[in-house]
């Protein structure tokens, strides 16, 4: 289905507390992660049934310690 009153706006990579600030401060919707979902009082996560898949994935440091790198 195509909305074209609904715009879609990449907000890059990766997601911080200034995007979600813009979020709330534009009253904005926000497709994100359940991992996301108490990271703002004045947003609340609403947990959708589409047929969507966004990628994951897991961060951590470029030189990472022996016990991450051997597990």
């Amino acid at each position: 289905m195509f909305y074209p009153q609904i715009i879609l706006e990449d907000v890059g990579y990766f997601y911080d507390l200034d995007t979600f600030n813009r979020c709330e401060e534009e009253g904005c919707l926000l497709l994100t992660l359940d991992a996301w979902n108490l990271i703002h009082p004045s947003l609340i996560t609403l947990p959708v049934d589409w047929s969507y898949q966004m990628p994951y994935g897991l961060l951590c440091q470029k030189i990472p310690q022996n016990k991450l790198r051997n597990a």
